[in-house]
C-alpha cells in the first residue's frame, strides 16, 4: 500500500518520531536552508540591504553556471547576455543606495559602524548562500 509511506502513523511523539525517521531524503535540503538564513542574518547584520540584493542577484548567474558545468546544458550567447542585463539592470537599480556614505570606523564612535573585516564576512556568506541554495 503506497499510502504506508507517505501518511504519518500515530500521534504525538509517536508522529514526529515517525516522521523524523522516514525524513531522512529531505534533511540534508533541511540543514541546507537553515545555515542559509543564519547566513541570510549574519549577512544583512553586516552588509547593506543595497548590497545584499545586488550580490542575491548574482543566484540567477549561479545557476546558470552550474547548469552549464554539472548538467552540461548548452547556453546561447543571446541568453547568457539576458542574463548579465538582468544583473546589470538590478545594480543601477540599487546604484544610488549605494552613494550614502558607509562608516567603517570604531563601535564607540558609532554603535551601527561595522569593521572592515566584518563588512568582508558579510559578503562572503551572501556568496556562499548565492552559490549554495537553490533558485
Amino acid at each position: 500500500n503506497d499510502n504506508a509511506e507517505t501518511d504519518a502513523v500515530g500521534v504525538g511523539f509517536a508522529k514526529l518520531s515517525w516522521l523524523l525517521l522516514n525524513s531522512k531524503r529531505i534533511i540534508l535540503l533541511v540543514i541546507l536552508y537553515s545555515l542559509a538564513n543564519l547566513l541570510t542574518y549574519y549577512a544583512l547584520a553586516r552588509v547593506e540591504a543595497s548590497v545584499y540584493s545586488v550580490l542575491m542577484q548574482l543566484k540567477i548567474l549561479t545557476t546558470a553556471a552550474f547548469a552549464v558545468l554539472i548538467l552540461g546544458r548548452n547556453i546561447s550567447s543571446t541568453k547568457w547576455r539576458a542574463l548579465f542585463l538582468l544583473v546589470l539592470s538590478c545594480i543601477l537599480v540599487a546604484s544610488p543606495a549605494f552613494n550614502s556614505p558607509v562608516s567603517c570606523n570604531s563601535k564607540e564612535k558609532n554603535p551601527t559602524a561595522v569593521s572592515m573585516m566584518e563588512y568582508i564576512g558579510g559578503v562572503m556568506s551572501i556568496l556562499v548562500m548565492v552559490s549554495a541554495q537553490p533558485p
